[in-house]
C-alpha cells in the first residue's frame, strides 16, 4: 500500500483492484460480499495512514477519471485529481475552486471529506453527487443540499455504503487571468508552509469547533479575532 499513499508507508492489501467504470465497481463490491471480505475505497491516498500489517481485505482504487465542462458546470468523476479539476475550471473561465488549489487527492475524496481551505469548502460548489449504494446495489443522485455537508464531513463519510462516483460542480464565470492568478497565489501560500514535495498528507488536522457562545465571546475579546462558526 505504501506506493499508493502520500505518506509512502503501509503493508500489503490482501486483494487490490483498480476500477475504471461503474460496472467494475459493482463487480468488486459483489466479490467482497461473496467472499466475506472487508473492503476499503481508495482515491488519491492522502489523509491515509496504513498499518505496516497492511489490510486484510479488498482495496478498491477509484480510477474513473472523465471530466467535462458543460456551461458553468463541471461534470467530474471521482478519480479525477482535484488539481486537474481546478485547472480545467480556470481554463474554462469558471471561478469557485481557486482556494482549494494545492490540496492533494481526488475529487471523490474532496467531496467525501468536504475539503476546504481559507474559508472555502467544496460543498459550496456541489450541485449534486452520484453515488453507488452498496446496500441496495443502485446508483443514487443526491442534491448538494441533502449531502449533509459539514466541517470536513458529509453523508458519504458517515455512511461507508455510499461510494462517490461523480459530482457536478456549479461555478461562476470570471476572467481566466484572475482565476489563474488566485490559483497561483494559493499554491505559493501553501508551499511556503513547507508542505510541498514532502511525504505527508498536507494539512490534515481539523480545527476545533466551539458551541459555547460565552467562550466564543471571551476568545474574541482576548485575541481580537472573531470566531468563525
Amino acid at each position: 500500500m505504501a506506493p499508493l499513499t502520500s505518506f509512502r508507508v503501509g503493508g500489503n492489501a490482501k486483494f487490490y483492484v483498480e476500477i475504471k467504470s461503474l460496472d467494475e465497481l459493482k463487480e468488486a463490491i459483489e466479490y467482497a460480499k461473496e467472499n466475506k471480505l472487508d473492503f476499503y475505497v481508495l482515491g488519491g491516498g492522502t489523509n491515509l495512514l496504513v498499518s505496516d500489517k497492511g489490510f486484510d481485505g479488498l482495496v478498491i482504487r477509484i480510477k474513473m477519471n472523465e471530466l467535462k465542462v458543460d456551461g458553468a458546470c463541471l461534470e467530474i468523476q471521482a478519480g479525477v485529481p482535484l488539481i486537474k479539476a481546478i485547472n480545467t475550471a480556470a481554463s474554462a473561465g469558471l471561478s469557485g475552486l481557486e482556494y482549494l488549489a494545492g490540496i492533494p487527492g481526488t475529487v471523490g475524496g474532496a467531496v467525501r471529506g468536504n475539503a476546504g481551505a481559507y474559508s472555502c469548502e467544496i460543498c459550496s460548489a456541489v450541485k449534486n453527487v452520484t453515488a453507488y449504494d452498496c446496500e441496495t446495489n443502485k446508483e443514487v443522485v443526491i442534491e448538494g443540499g441533502l449531502c449533509d455537508f459539514s466541517y470536513r464531513s458529509s453523508v458519504f463519510k458517515k455512511n461507508k455504503n455510499l461510494i462517490v462516483i461523480s459530482t457536478i460542480l456549479e461555478l461562476a464565470p470570471a476572467k481566466m487571468e484572475d482565476i489563474q492568478e488566485k490559483t497561483k497565489e494559493t499554491i505559493v501560500k501553501r508551499a511556503s508552509m513547507g508542505l510541498h514535495g514532502v511525504k505527508s498528507a498536507g494539512s490534515f488536522f481539523m480545527n476545533p469547533t466551539v458551541a459555547d457562545d460565552k467562550l466564543k465571546e471571551e476568545f474574541s475579546k482576548e485575541k481580537g479575532v472573531a470566531v468563525r462558526n
